[in-house]
């Protein structure tokens, strides 16, 4: 289990990388960038490429929050994307490029292996 984090008060964001978002129906292809900010007690993990945030007492929390945004921010988009405004266009294009569904990477392996 990771060890909790804390982050002193800070009005200054600090950069850091999320390389996974912990799930079995996504994966990261790439990392998606985070800024953390500390303030009264609460840590903010701030996803500026799609301008999301999770928040939780420590580090850890604030991550898993933000990583379980992005899950349902994908789902959600990906549901209506179909009828999605200009923003939410450019958010489901990010998304899309640094994420990978499960079945993608388990076709993609079979393919590989049938190649061989």
């Amino acid at each position: 289990m990771p060890t909790k984090r804390k982050v002193t008060s800070s009005r200054v964001p600090y950069p850091l990388e999320i390389r996974s978002l912990h799930s079995d129906r996504l994966r990261l292809k790439e990392p998606v960038a985070v800024l953390i900010e500390g303030e009264k007690g609460q840590v903010i993990a701030y996803a500026p490429d799609l301008d999301i945030y999770g928040s939780g007492d420590d580090l850890v929390e604030a991550l898993e929050d933000l990583r379980l945004s992005i899950l349902d921010l994908y789902a959600d988009l990906k549901r209506h994307r179909g009828r999605l405004g200009k923003d939410l266009q450019a958010a489901w294009r990010y998304l899309t490029e640094v994420c990978e569904e499960s079945g993608d990477v388990r076709q993609r392996s079979a393919a590989v292996v049938s190649e061989a």
